[in-house]
């Protein structure tokens, strides 16, 4: 028994453990130790894959002070129109929800 990589287009794409005479039989290669999933093989040499790169950050403390300073002005502006203090309101609720996001994504960092 040993580990075995299938192989497509030089990555491996699955590993199975199995006897050798199956694992040549469905086009499987021995699989060294310390290779797994996603490193490459190009029929003669092995190389680990590229690490993964850590997720991007969305939003950087400057983005997050810019939509701060965007949903205040919004909110000031609407606030100076005369009239519908419903839709007022409603911008309120608004504002309060974006900074609360702000503030909850780490955004006072």
């Amino acid at each position: 028994m040993g580990n075995y990589a299938i192989v497509k287009n030089g990555v491996v794409e699955n590993v199975i453990v199995s006897e050798a005479p199956f694992a040549v039989r469905i086009g499987a290669v021995l699989l060294p130790e310390g290779f797994g999933m996603g490193d490459k093989f190009d029929g003669r040499a092995w190389q680990k894959a590229l690490p993964s790169q850590p997720p991007e950050v969305i939003a950087n403390e400057s983005e997050i002070d810019i939509l701060r300073r965007q949903v205040e002005e919004l909110s000031a502006k609407i606030n100076e129109m005369e009239g519908d203090s419903v839709l007022k309101q409603e911008v309120a609720t608004i504002k309060e929800t974006v900074l609360e996001l702000i503030e909850t994504s780490g955004g006072d960092r």
